[in-house]
């Protein structure tokens, strides 16, 4: 059984927080082993919250805590000055969506090196089957080729997945 992290970003509280949170735990939960008994695939659930913030730790902090996420205390990965160019992203990234910079906090999901596969969900998605398919394609396993095959007749034709 291979373990997948699971990541969400937590860049603000909010009064839904904890339902959505307990929501998509249960989807990724009763879609992956043990719940799902064909699935091979555990799940690890974790939550990045801007280190800075203390207000999230100590508010939304604890709540996800109980719930089995684990917390990942992290800065943004990138400052708005670091932003090559002089382009719109630059000039408005501190002021775009819900939270600004700290929407960049998903980008440490790249990181997440010690899990095979690392997905990274917003707290309004909901896991209705195993992505057992998917991460078969994505690994480097027996499975993988057949895995592959499988995925190209469902992928528009302009797109391209290599063999």
């Amino acid at each position: 059984i291979t373990t997948i992290g699971y990541f969400v970003t937590v860049s603000q509280c909010f009064d839904e927080l904890y339902d959505t949170a307990r929501v998509l735990k249960q989807s990724i939960e009763k879609n992956s082993y043990p719940l799902h008994p064909q699935s091979k695939y555990r799940a690890k659930l974790h939550a990045f919250i801007y280190k800075k913030d203390a207000s999230i730790i100590h508010d939304c902090g604890k709540q996800l805590q109980a719930m089995d996420y684990h917390l990942l205390r992290r800065d943004v990965p990138v400052q708005r000055n670091a932003i090559a160019g002089n382009g719109y992203l630059r000039k408005h990234i501190s002021k775009d969506g819900c939270c600004g910079m700290k929407e960049l906090l998903k980008l440490h999901t790249f990181q997440m090196e010690e899990f095979s596969v690392a997905v990274h969900l917003d707290f309004d998605t909901l896991l209705l089957q195993p992505l057992d398919e998917l991460f078969d394609a994505m690994m480097m396993t027996p499975l993988n080729t057949v895995a592959r095959q499988r995925l190209k007749s469902f992928i528009s034709p302009t797109s391209q997945i290599a063999d």
